[in-house]
C-alpha cells in the first residue's frame, strides 16, 4: 500500500521468460500463477510514467500451441496475468503503456493506392494518422506496429547574417 511505480520514458519493465519465476498461486479463489505486477487489499498504488510494462509472453504462447486445448479458460495450463490488483482500492494507472509482446506475428494489412493517386509517403501518414491507434486500441491486440515507415520532413537553410541582425 502507499506506493508509486513510475517507470520512466523510454523504460520497458520486462516480463521474464523462464516460467519458474511465475510461482503457483490463488488468485480470485482459483488457481493460477504469480502476475507480473500484482497485490491483494492494497490502497493507494499508483503506475505512472510515460514507459512501458511488456509481459513478453512469446515462451508462454509456445507452450500453448503446443498444448491441446490450453488457449481455453480454465485449462490445466494456466498463463501468469500482467497486472493483478485483488481486493485493492484506490489504484491509478496514468501514461504507462501495457502490452504483452508475442514475437508470432498474425496478421499483416497493406495499405496502397489502387489508382496511383496517392504516393506512399501520404499514405504512411494516412495510417498513422487514422488507423494505426484505432487498431491498437482494439481488445486483444498485443501491439499495433507500422513497417517501412515513411515521415514527411523538411529542410530548412538559415541566413545566419539575417538571424544575427534579428538578434536570434
Amino acid at each position: 500500500s502507499n506506493i508509486n511505480l513510475h517507470i520512466d520514458k523510454g523504460a520497458t519493465l520486462l516480463g521474464s521468460p523462464d516460467h519458474a519465476d511465475y510461482p503457483a498461486k490463488t488468485e480470485f479463489r482459483n488457481p493460477g500463477l504469480q502476475s507480473l505486477i500484482s497485490a491483494t487489499n492494497a490502497e493507494n498504488v499508483s503506475i505512472t510514467g510515460d514507459g512501458t510494462i511488456d509481459g513478453n509472453g512469446e515462451t508462454w504462447w509456445e507452450m500453448a500451441r503446443k498444448t491441446k486445448g490450453s488457449s481455453i479458460l480454465g485449462s490445466d495450463h494456466p498463463r501468469p496475468r500482467g497486472i493483478v490488483f485483488d481486493h485493492s482500492k484506490h489504484i491509478l494507472m496514468e501514461g504507462v503503456t501495457v502490452q504483452k509482446r508475442s514475437f508470432s506475428v498474425l496478421q499483416f494489412i497493406v495499405f496502397y493506392s489502387s489508382n496511383g493517386q496517392q504516393d506512399p509517403l501520404y499514405i504512411t501518414n494516412y495510417v498513422i494518422v487514422h488507423v494505426l491507434d484505432a487498431i491498437a486500441r482494439v481488445p486483444g491486440i498485443g501491439q499495433a506496429r507500422l513497417f517501412a515507415q515513411m515521415n514527411y520532413s523538411m529542410r530548412i537553410w538559415f541566413d545566419i547574417q539575417r538571424l544575427v541582425a534579428l538578434n536570434m
